[in-house]
C-alpha cells in the first residue's frame, strides 16, 4: 500500500512525531506522581474525597493530545502522545528492582490508568479539521 500524503515523506514530520512521543512520556511520568493527590471535603453525610491530581492529569493529557493532532495536522500526532503516556504509565506501574511501585494496585490507580487510556483514545480518534485558506477571500 503506497501512501500519497506529502507530510509522511517529510523527515521533519517524523521528528515532530518523536518529540510528541517524548512529550507524552513526560506527561506520563509527571502524572504517575500527581495522580494520587486528593482533597477531602467534610459534608453532612461524612467526607468526600476528590482526586484532583487524576483530573488534572486527564485534562492535561486530553488537551495535549488534541494539540498534537492539530500541530501535526494528522491523528498520528495525537496517537504519538498517547503511546508515550501509556509506555510511561505502564513503566511506573511495574515493580522496580527495589520492589517499589509508583502507581500501586488500588481502585483509584486502576481508574486512573483505564480512564486515561479511554479518554486518550477518544481524544486521539477525533478527526482533525483541515483548514484551507482561500487567498482570494476578502479580509474583513
Amino acid at each position: 500500500m503506497k501512501v500519497n500524503r506529502p507530510e509522511f515523506r517529510n523527515p521533519w514530520h517524523w521528528v515532530r512525531v518523536l518529540a510528541l512521543v517524548i512529550i507524552g512520556a513526560v506527561i506520563g511520568c509527571l502524572g504517575a506522581f500527581v495522580q494520587e493527590e486528593t482533597i477531602t471535603l467534610d459534608v453532612r453525610w461524612g467526607s468526600l474525597m476528590i482526586p484532583w491530581g487524576m483530573l488534572l492529569v486527564w485534562a492535561a493529557l486530553a488537551s495535549t493530545i488534541r494539540a498534537g493532532a492539530w500541530g501535526t495536522r494528522t491523528r498520528m500526532g495525537a496517537w504519538a502522545i498517547l503511546i508515550g503516556w501509556i509506555v510511561a504509565t505502564i513503566t511506573f506501574s511495574a515493580e522496580n528492582a527495589a520492589g517499589a511501585l509508583v502507581i500501586t494496585s488500588g481502585v483509584r490507580e486502576a481508574v486512573y490508568v483505564i480512564g486515561g487510556v479511554i479518554l486518550g483514545a477518544f481524544a486521539a480518534t477525533l478527526p482533525v479539521r483541515k483548514v484551507v485558506i482561500d487567498p482570494t477571500a476578502p479580509v474583513n
